[in-house]
């Protein structure tokens, strides 16, 4: 990952940090891809629908 570009509300805040974590560590597609992430119910969205592993899924099948 090379950037990233978020709009939102609250839970806005969490993305950016995840995204400049992956960043910092240099990941790859498949690294974001297979990201184990931590989640609360009621505060941030269901781990089967998190936006950062998604996308990096959606790029590795666009890669092929």
């Amino acid at each position: 990952m090379i950037g990233g570009q978020v709009a939102g509300g609250f839970s806005s805040g969490e993305m950016i940090n995840t995204i400049g974590t992956c960043i910092q560590a240099r990941m790859t597609a498949d690294e974001i891809a297979t990201l184990q992430v931590g989640t609360h119910p009621a505060l941030t969205s269901s781990p089967i629908a998190y936006q950062l592993p998604n996308a990096a899924e959606i790029a590795i099948r666009e890669m092929k």
